[in-house]
């Protein structure tokens, strides 16, 4: 058996419980209701003459129905700006090598950087393409010091 006061405490329990279950039902009202409770707002409105009431049930319509929600602003991302080959720091040897060496280096990893990314290594008319898609980019300094490669290894082949 028992005894009163525990009794009396689960009873107060239930009741406390079920109170609790009724505020959460006020509280967060679902989809279907939202819609029900719109409908019958929006039907009042319609009925009434009175302006003062008209403005009262728009309002508790407008609390009613769902915001819009205004799209978020796309992040500009900052545009790339080519830098010079030949401006670059890196810290390393690269630094110190002339311009002509500098545009070789450059163009010796981005061909190698290419085949891995492809698999394989390049045929001779896939470099020969690769080699103008990447230099048809070039500032004129690099384009110059391009060609001074272009004429040292003519100088290096008549010898």
């Amino acid at each position: 058996m028992i005894s009163p006061s525990l009794a009396n405490k689960q009873v107060l329990l239930r009741e406390r419980q079920a109170k609790h279950k009724a505020r959460e039902k006020e509280k967060h009202m679902g989809k279907n209701n939202r819609k029900e409770v719109a409908k019958r707002l929006t039907e009042e409105i319609l009925k009434t003459e009175d302006p003062a009431m008209v403005v009262e049930l728009s309002r508790q319509l407008a609390k009613v129905l769902p915001k819009k929600s205004t799209p978020r602003k796309p992040v500009d991302k900052p545009k790339k700006i080519h830098s010079s080959i030949l401006d670059v720091r890196t810290g390393s040897a690269v630094d110190d090598l002339a311009d002509w060496e500098k545009v070789r280096h450059h163009l010796v990893v981005q061909i190698e950087k290419r085949q891995r990314d492809i698999g394989r290594e390049l045929t001779h008319a896939e470099l020969v393409v690769f080699g103008e898609e990447v230099t048809k980019n070039f500032s004129e300094r690099e384009a110059a010091a391009l060609e001074a490669w272009n004429v040292a290894l003519a100088q290096e082949k008549n010898k």
